[in-house]
């Protein structure tokens, strides 16, 4: 298990590269980026309602781009949900921050709750059927919230929140049995 702060991001694109270059077939595997506070940095979509500005997070697009250059599948899950205006909205957003190359965009269907414990399961349920549908492994899955790496019913109050206290970044192998390693970044 690895802990890093937000501010030392580019040491865990570096460990990630590390991990990266001992894997004997990278192209047998994928990455899982959730989008908002982890690729980027923003209000849902954008500052004052323009999509084009938000700020992306270098160190997290890095490891998405080494993640590309190793031939590894790039998919991108988020909370945001799934209305036509949203995913256009969305993928407007990522094209003008060049975030262009991914194979395939997942997004919380509207029958989906948006409560913490449905997002979550979405979350999951999505990783495994990447996994299973693609028939590779998830080397890496990046997310800020604890709802981006298992089921959960509080992100606020998760025991692992008081147990890595005033942390902010946490890299470790998770606990299903489809992924490899998870990032969990500093919320916020």
């Amino acid at each position: 298990m690895y802990i890093f702060s937000n501010e030392n991001l580019s040491v865990v694109a570096t460990e990630t590269e590390k991990l990266l270059k001992n894997l004997p077939t990278p192209s047998n595997f994928m990455v899982i980026f959730d989008i908002d506070s982890t690729l980027l940095i923003n209000t849902p979509f954008g500052v004052a309602g323009n999509p084009c500005q938000a700020t992306p997070i270098i160190e997290i697009l890095r490891i998405l781009n080494l993640a590309l250059i190793s031939h590894m599948k790039v998919f991108l899950v988020t909370a945001r949900v799934d209305t036509t205006e949203n995913r256009l909205s969305t993928l407007n957003q990522l094209r003008c921050l060049g975030i262009t190359h991914f194979h395939g965009l997942y997004m919380r269907p509207a029958t989906v709750g948006a409560n913490v414990t449905n997002i979550s399961i979405f979350k999951l349920e999505c990783r495994r059927m990447l996994a299973s549908h693609n028939r590779k492994q998830i080397f890496l899955n990046i997310g800020d919230q604890w709802s981006d790496h298992f089921i959960t019913t509080n992100d606020k109050n998760t025991e692992l929140d008081n147990f890595y206290r005033n942390k902010h970044a946490l890299f470790q192998p998770p606990s299903d049995s489809f992924s490899m390693w998870s990032l969990k970044l500093f919320e916020g």
